[in-house]
């Protein structure tokens, strides 16, 4: 019979889990004061006002997490977005997971999910794109033949729909697997079951090998 360490180590860092907080908060208010601007004239005034107080906080801390996927060479960093070919197989196991409502067992990842780690690259593209055509659209509301204050409330749509569902993911994880997902943003470690020996069991439990582990 296999033996089982539960082990709880610092995957986030500081730095990234407050940069990681503070786009959301931000991320919230503009899209909320988004949403108000054009649908409750009586308090345009005043959304616009909240509306470019937080642009000012998330275009900051984004060209902060920028610095952070370059500098980094850890879980904050481009490589650990990128899945190589051995996350290929825990990608269809994430899939297996989701489209069984929570049935299927978690795979192991130590830092960022295999099947998300690209979406959040992608997201970080698209809040970039976002901060950018809000800059430009006062100014130059056609560029290049492109209507600028369209392609930011499509890009904004686009980005509401990722933040609701990393939101529902991320609670189902922490629901069904044993990881801690939600604490872990809040103190940084996350909480795996090593498998020493033996084949791992086939409950709803995170393993990691103690050859991959913290890699």
């Amino acid at each position: 019979m296999s033996k089982q360490i539960i082990h709880r180590t610092l995957v986030w860092s500081g730095k990234l889990r407050a940069a990681h907080w503070t786009l959301s908060l931000s991320s919230l208010v503009l899209i909320l004061t988004g949403w108000l601007i054009p649908i409750v004239p009586s308090i345009t005034h005043l959304s616009n006002d909240w509306h470019y107080l937080a642009a000012a906080v998330f275009i900051t801390v984004l060209l902060f997490r920028l610095w952070m996927l370059f500098s980094d060479s850890r879980s904050a960093g481009i490589t650990a977005l990128m899945p190589g070919k051995q996350a290929l197989p825990a990608i269809g196991q994430m899939l297996r997971f989701y489209i069984t409502l929570g049935k299927a067992p978690l795979p192991s990842w130590y830092a960022h999910n295999p099947l998300w780690a690209p979406i959040y690259l992608f997201s970080i593209l698209v809040m970039l794109l976002l901060a950018a055509t809000g800059l430009a659209m006062d100014e130059y509301p056609i560029l290049f033949s492109i209507y600028l204050p369209e392609l930011h409330s499509t890009l904004a749509s686009i980005f509401t729909i990722f933040v609701a569902a990393h939101v529902i993911t991320v609670f189902i994880h922490d629901a069904k697997g044993t990881s801690s997902d939600i604490s872990a943003m809040v103190n940084g470690h996350r909480i795996f079951v090593v498998q020493k020996a033996g084949n791992p069991d086939k409950d709803n439990i995170q393993h990691i090998s103690l050859d991959g582990f913290g890699k």
